[in-house]
């Protein structure tokens, strides 16, 4: 293995414990986490590790009601819009940046998301993805009285190839239009 695959695999891997130490509220480790992201980073200058870091400081921030410095929500925003194509890291720091994102930036990244990620609509969890990131920015576009942005967004997840055997998701998407009609 490449030291690229090495590094990729090791983001993903530190990545897979931010959702639990974010839903248990678990500061502790939270920051931890962050800290050592951060001295990685500092060790070889990789762009996943930064991106990682932002994301986990992002979280931490937001747990302690804090803001994330400005100059580092721009990287990781220009980091996703240099992306050609969306894999299921970008597309897991995405889904996990954008109640952080100022609701613009939010909108244009999930107006990308189908444009970025049509390779993989194939994939059965990639799809799932797209459309909880979907659906969570139409939920943030809602919550910032952005009705237009919601409607488009709504549309484009009506418009998407969603057979039946993604309840959970269509369920989802009838949840955030009927918030979005009231």
């Amino acid at each position: 293995m490449n030291s690229y695959n090495a590094i990729y695999s090791d983001e993903v891997n530190l990545l897979n414990l931010l959702p639990n130490f974010i839903f248990e509220r678990n500061l502790k480790e939270l920051k931890k986490l962050m800290e050592q992201m951060w001295k990685e980073y500092e060790k070889d200058g990789n762009i996943y590790r930064k991106v990682s870091a932002i994301l986990i400081e992002m979280h931490y921030k937001g747990c302690i009601d804090k803001k994330i410095e400005e100059e580092k929500l721009l990287f990781l925003t220009d980091y996703l819009f240099q992306c050609e194509v969306w894999t299921q890291f970008d597309l897991f720091i995405l889904g996990n940046s954008i109640e952080y994102l100022p609701p613009n930036t939010s909108i244009v990244l999930s107006k990308e998301l189908i444009k970025k990620t049509k390779l993989f609509h194939g994939n059965r969890l990639v799809f799932e993805t797209i459309i909880n990131i979907l659906v969570n920015t139409c939920l943030v576009c809602i919550k910032e009285n952005r009705l237009s942005a919601a409607q488009e967004l709504i549309s484009n997840l009506q418009a998407l190839d969603i057979d039946e055997t993604y309840f959970f998701e269509r369920v989802l998407i009838k949840f955030v239009f009927g918030c979005y009609l009231v």
